[in-house]
């Protein structure tokens, strides 16, 4: 009769250990698809076709927009070319001396249009919190393309002067833009900027916008998109730990048996 040597306690645990390996990873490809899911990289906007801005180098002619006031020395201001589409365009301002003032976004040319209300320095602040979606039928006020309205602030030595209240971090302020002049379809998108009324600064962190037409685009909510991707992706990596340690519990395992 064939004879049979009994197991050792370290075949017995290595066993153990690669049913634990298989189950590791099993885990692993499920936290992988979470973290991925939830950092953006397949997200329902991507469907909808919503498109990432670089604001490092946006337009026909690569403007850099992301320092402060958009990087524009006082005084001065920056014209973006064929954004978000050819033919669109829109002015960043940074003039803020002698009792005159245009400080942020404005789109004279007709194409490109910012939501602000009717009033000086006036543009309407988006947020997840509020007013989130920018669309045909959003928001409280008009769309316009008069820098006096959607500038940051706006004012001369005999009008006065006149600015927006403070935006933090979340705020967004929505555009709208038609392939030509006469054109009735709209293609709308967002920047997210920040504004301080006391230091005259505004600074432009992010954009985006729907390519399709007509379509509206909601804001998204940074530091809950953020928070999620960060912890499914640390479950991911604690998944990539165990699987490895599972290997090596199998490699053992070949070697015992």
């Amino acid at each position: 009769m064939p004879s049979f040597m009994p197991s050792t306690p370290r075949s017995r645990m290595s066993r153990q250990q690669a049913r634990v390996a298989n189950r590791s990873a099993a885990r692993l490809s499920g936290y992988l698809a979470a973290g991925l899911g939830a950092t953006g990289l397949a997200t329902l906007e991507c469907e909808a076709a919503v498109v990432s801005v670089n604001i490092t180098s946006i337009g026909s002619n690569n403007q850099n927009i992301s320092g402060i006031n958009a990087g524009i020395p006082g005084g001065s201001s920056k014209t973006v070319l064929d954004f978000p589409i050819t033919g669109s365009r829109f002015v960043l301002s940074n003039t803020s001396s002698d009792g005159y003032l245009n400080q942020g976004f404005a789109g004279p040319y007709g194409t490109i249009q910012f939501q602000a209300y009717s009033s000086y320095a006036s543009p309407v602040r988006f947020s997840a919190a509020g007013s989130s979606s920018i669309g045909p039928t959003s928001g409280p006020a008009n769309w316009i393309s008069n820098s006096s309205y959607t500038v940051f602030s706006w004012g001369d030595p005999d009008l006065g002067s006149h600015k927006s209240s403070t935006w933090s971090s979340g705020s967004y302020i929505g555009f709208r833009a038609r392939p030509s002049t006469g054109s009735t379809d709209y293609n709308y998108g967002y920047f997210e900027v920040t504004w301080n009324n006391v230091s005259n600064q505004f600074q432009i962190l992010s954009g985006a916008y729907e390519s399709q037409v007509n379509t509206a685009i909601s804001v998204p909510e940074p530091s809950a998109i953020a928070m999620t991707g960060i912890g499914a992706l640390a479950l991911g990596a604690g998944a990539i730990r165990r699987s490895r340690k599972g290997r090596k519990a199998a490699a053992s395992l070949g070697d015992a048996v």
